[in-house]
């Protein structure tokens, strides 16, 4: 009796082992497979990002040159000021 117990944990001792190792080794090869995906996923994104900020170059630029018209306007605005005044300083009277 106690022979046909040892031979039964010895078979179910191995039946694991090949099972978990089986489970390991597919383990892997899904860990592998999500690290292939997330270096896709990152080229990817670095991809858009690249693009989206090609999209908004121009938008930007735009803004730089509305605020560069909005300081030339005030430096006009200041030189036609000056071209008022008298030689006293004081604003010529309109």
């Amino acid at each position: 009796m106690q022979e046909y117990i040892s031979i039964i944990f010895m078979v179910m001792v191995g039946v694991l082992t090949i099972v978990l190792s089986v489970v390991g080794v597919h383990l892997a090869l899904v860990l592998i497979q999500f690290r292939k995906t997330m270096q896709q996923l990152e080229s990817m994104l670095h991809t858009t990002e690249d693009k989206v900020s090609e999209l908004t170059l121009p938008l930007k630029q735009l803004g730089g040159a509305a605020v560069g018209l909005q300081t030339g306007m005030k430096v006009f605005e200041l030189f036609v000021g000056w071209l008022h005044r008298d030689t006293n300083g004081k604003k010529r009277s309109s």
